[in-house]
């Protein structure tokens, strides 16, 4: 039987990280995203890295919830409610059994917060001093 440590998402900033590296990130992100009384945080691979990670299981929870419909889970509705709230178009109902559907509504939902995917190019700027890689920013 595997561990957490075992887990992997396939973003290899965040996959990289100690156990206790990755709570501390998650603990960042959850309260930068959704307390208002703190500060917005810098973005950095590691940073954006989480907040994909966050992203990644919940696609996987929701294919999951496809799956395995006695999961009793509802990772649909709560998607179909949050691209509701910020007025999306084209929101299917939370019932879609279409995995590919449930992979686009996740996909909107982290648009708005992560507007590229250059935590995914971090390898570059790994080892080095800031000089040499200042003009890869």
């Amino acid at each position: 039987m595997g561990t957490l440590d075992d887990y992997e998402l396939g973003i290899k900033c965040f996959d990289t990280l100690t156990f206790g590296q990755k709570i501390s990130v998650m603990a960042t992100i959850g309260n930068g995203l959704l307390r208002k009384d703190v500060p917005v945080v810098d973005l950095t691979a590691v940073v954006e890295g989480a907040i994909a990670a966050v992203f990644k299981h919940l696609k996987n929870s929701i294919v999951f919830e496809i799956d395995e419909p006695e999961s009793r889970t509802n990772w649909r509705a709560l998607v179909v409610a949050a691209r509701k709230e910020m007025e999306g178009e084209h929101i299917p109902p939370a019932t879609c059994n279409d995995i590919k559907e449930g992979e686009i509504e996740v996909e909107e939902l982290a648009d708005r917060i992560l507007w590229d995917a250059d935590y995914e190019d971090d390898y570059i700027y790994m080892d080095h001093p800031p000089e040499k890689t200042q003009w890869l920013s």
